[in-house]
């Protein structure tokens, strides 16, 4: 208590006495709240501190004490869940300057979690310079992509230029996660470097954007790797890739994508590329998945087979049970095995006729 309070009557560590100190100690002394009712009660009384006395308690997280971190977690939901737009600026403006006074780091990821959920513009300018420091660059970047808006993008790509080793690596992540196309540029030029975490990052980064220009760099990459697994994560890079681009319209970018997967893909080392491609190949002609999925089903490779069947089983209805039927008829051995157990599970009463032929199959 006395550690707390000591804490509590000084502002700024100027040793003045804080006017906020005993309706602080008289609110802490509540937590945690034990029903709701209460909980409200406590929340606008923390309220009623405004913003010097929001700040005065802010600063006493670097205490340790858990009633205080309770306090300020809980009023950050209650502004937020609100939907209390003066209250919320006010404890951003509190946490924003109790950040740059507070010297412990527990305390300023703390703080930085807060602004995470309640942040804004004002928020972001002010986490900023912590983006380059190794201690706090994932709290730090966790927040902006949280706040997002057009301070925090842009702050993340000025930033990449002057971060090193693990503040660097979060940040590429962050441009990607945020699909702010305007870091395109910063993260491409990372494509290539010799830092093996670099360009893994970069790699998914570019993916993640999804911009038709990174088409030549991915695929090659893609290539390079084999279409498997290898250290560089080229070839999920090149799947995510696709993917974001059929998200996008027009959708033929990731048609052409996919097709070029099936084309160069023909090793079972390949099948997790091969099947990424198929469903990419249906999601972008879905009027066509039947016959896409139908030629699949006939592949040599079983585990190629399998994922077809299991794709067309999640969109099984009357209309396509047709187009199976009539399929059944031209296949034979697994592949025809295969498709009798698509039919039977799809439990469409059109298939009876075909499934009790199949018990005088001589197969």
């Amino acid at each position: 208590i006395l550690l707390l309070l000591g804490t509590c009557l000084r502002i700024a560590g100027q040793g003045q006495p804080s006017p906020y100190a005993s309706r602080i100690t008289a609110i802490l002394q509540q937590m945690p709240s034990p029903n709701d009712s209460l909980k409200t009660i406590s929340m606008k009384q923390i309220e009623k501190l405004g913003e010097p006395g929001l700040t005065t308690l802010a600063m006493m997280t670097q205490t340790g004490n858990v009633n205080v971190q309770y306090a300020l977690s809980a009023y950050t939901g209650y502004i937020t869940a609100a939907l209390q737009d003066s209250a919320r600026k006010t404890a951003v403006k509190a946490y924003c300057r109790a950040l740059k006074l507070v010297t412990s780091i527990p305390a300023k990821i703390f703080l930085i979690n807060q602004l995470q959920l309640c942040g804004n513009d004002v928020a972001a300018a002010t986490i900023a310079p912590y983006l380059v420091q190794d201690a706090l660059c994932d709290a730090a970047v966790r927040a902006l992509i949280q706040i997002g808006g057009p301070v925090a993008k842009p702050t993340v790509v000025y930033a990449l230029s002057k971060a090193k080793g693990n503040a660097k690596i979060a940040l590429i992540n962050a441009i990607g996660e945020l699909r702010y196309l305007s870091g395109l540029d910063a993260v491409t030029a990372l494509a290539n470097t010799k830092d093996l975490r670099q360009r893994r990052a970069a790699l998914m980064a570019i993916a993640n954007l999804g911009n038709e220009s990174s088409d030549s760099l991915l695929h090659a990459a893609a290539a390079k790797a084999g279409y498997v697994y290898d250290s560089s994560n080229a070839t999920a890079a090149y799947i995510l890739f696709a993917q974001r681009m059929a998200e996008n319209w027009p959708q033929e970018p990731a048609r052409v994508i996919a097709a070029r997967m099936l084309r160069e893909c023909k090793s079972h080392a390949q099948l997790p590329a091969r099947i990424a491609a198929l469903q990419i190949m249906v999601n972008v002609h879905f009027n066509e998945s039947n016959r896409i999925l139908g030629d699949a089903a006939a592949d040599p490779d079983p585990g190629f087979r399998a994922a077809a069947l299991k794709m067309a089983a999640r969109n099984m209805n009357t209309a396509n049970t047709s187009y199976w039927i009539d399929r059944i008829a031209r296949e034979k051995g697994a592949v025809k095995a295969g498709i009798l157990l698509l039919l039977g599970e799809s439990q469409q009463r059109a298939t009876t006729r075909v499934i009790q032929a199949a018990m005088a199959d001589s197969d």
